[in-house]
C-alpha cells in the first residue's frame, strides 16, 4: 500500500522481492475491473502488507482505505518509511502503534533496510531466512542478520493520580494509569506509546466498526505478546473511555455492535 508519489522506492522493493522468489501485488500489474474491488482481492489473498509510509501517504483517501481493510483483514502489516524524516501519526500512528518500523530514510544504504524486511517476514513465518538474490550490478556482501524479537510492555505500578475529564488532554502516562486502575492491564501491550489523543482515536474506531476493530486488536495482541483479548475486556475498555468522552451533537446515535441477535 503506497502513495504514487513514492513509487520510485515502492518499485525498487518490489523488484528486489521478486528477484528472491516473493511473489508480490502492485496496483501497477493485474489491474482489471473495479480498481477498489482489486486492491480488496489483493489484500484479501496475501500474507503480507507493506505500509509505504510518508506525509503523502497519509494524505491519501485511497491508502487510508487499503491500510484500515488490511487491519480488518488481520494480514500481518510491515511498515515501511519510504520518505522522510518522517513520523507517523493521526490514524496512520494509531494503526502502526506497537509495529517496528523499517526506515529506509534512516539506513546507509538500500541493502540494509531490505534485508530487514526478509527479517520481519521471517520472523512472522517463524522460518530461516531464505537465501537473498545478487540482483543485477554489485550490491556487496549480504547484510548481517539482524535478531527482531516482539515487543513486550512491562509496566510498574504509577503512583495516583487525578485524570482529566477530557480524555486527549491526558498524557502517556495518564493512559497508563487509566488501564491500571480499571483493571485493563491485558490491552496495555497493544496501547502503549498512546496519549489521550491516540486513545480518542482508537476509541472512535472502535465505536464506528466495533467488531472489526475487535477482530483487529485482538489479532495484533496474539501476534505481538501471544495473549488473548477477552471480549469482556474490550466491552469494558469502550464503557469506561466513554466516561471521559465530551459528548458531540449526533454522537449519541453511532451504533456500537458486538453480536447482532436476530
Amino acid at each position: 500500500s503506497y502513495s504514487h508519489q513514492d513509487k520510485e522506492l515502492v518499485y525498487q522493493i518490489g523488484k528486489r522481492l521478486e528477484e528472491d522468489n516473493f511473489r508480490i501485488w502492485l496496483d501497477r500489474d493485474n489491474m482489471y475491473g473495479s480498481p477498489t474491488r482489486a486492491m480488496a482481492h489483493a489484500i484479501e489473498n496475501t500474507d503480507f502488507v507493506f505500509i509505504c509510509m510518508s506525509d503523502s501517504y497519509k494524505k491519501s483517501g485511497y491508502c487510508e482505505m487499503e491500510a484500515h481493510y488490511a487491519y480488518q483483514q488481520q494480514r500481518r502489516v510491515i511498515p515501511l518509511i519510504v520518505k522522510g524524516p518522517y513520523h507517523a501519526d493521526g490514524w496512520l500512528g494509531l494503526l502502526t502503534t506497537n509495529k517496528m518500523y523499517i526506515d529506509f530514510h534512516k539506513v546507509s544504504n538500500f541493502d540494509e533496510a531490505y534485508s530487514k524486511i526478509i527479517q520481519e517476514i521471517s520472523r512472522h513465518r517463524g522460518k530461516s531466512i531464505p537465501t537473498m538474490s545478487t540482483p543485477v550490478g554489485n550490491h556487496g556482501p549480504a547484510p548481517h542478520s539482524v535478531d527482531i524479537k516482539p515487543a513486550t510492555v512491562v509496566t510498574a505500578p504509577l503512583p495516583p493520580r487525578t485524570l482529566s475529564h477530557t480524555l486527549t488532554l491526558w498524557s502517556e502516562d495518564d493512559v497508563k494509569y487509566f488501564f491500571q486502575i480499571k483493571q485493563l492491564q491485558a490491552m496495555l501491550p497493544i496501547c502503549a506509546g498512546m496519549d489521550g489523543s491516540t486513545l480518542s482515536g482508537l476509541y472512535t474506531m472502535c465505536r464506528t466498526n466495533s467488531n472489526a476493530m475487535y477482530d483487529s486488536l485482538k489479532a495484533e495482541l496474539t501476534e505481538s505478546n501471544s495473549k488473548i483479548l477477552p471480549i469482556v475486556t474490550y466491552l469494558k475498555f469502550l464503557e469506561e473511555v466513554k466516561k471521559y468522552v465530551p459528548i458531540t451533537p449526533g454522537s449519541a446515535n453511532v451504533a456500537s455492535v458486538v453480536c447482532n441477535l436476530m
